[in-house]
């Protein structure tokens, strides 16, 4: 799969070649901070994000902050900007 876009930098860089295990998950779902591949529209087109939340959570973003169930995200993958 090749990254089309820079929404997973710097996990993972446009324009990048990624492998994909399409089985992953057959034996466990996935957690919160994995990484997951989409099927898109029924096409061959697919997404590669990240999850946040689960079904029934709340989430927010305060001053570039998610915030899952009113709890501050830890996420250590994210670069923070210094300006």
């Amino acid at each position: 799969m090749v990254v089309d876009g820079e929404s997973m930098e710097p996990t993972y860089a446009a324009h990048g070649f990624n492998f994909c295990v399409l089985t992953a998950y057959r034996s466990h779902a996935p957690a919160r901070g994995d990484v997951v591949v989409l099927k898109y529209g029924g096409t061959r087109y697919m997404l590669l994000k990240r999850v946040l939340a689960f079904e029934g959570e709340t989430v927010a973003f305060s001053n570039g902050v998610c915030v899952v169930n009113g709890q501050p995200l830890d996420e250590p993958y994210v670069v923070k900007n210094s300006g």
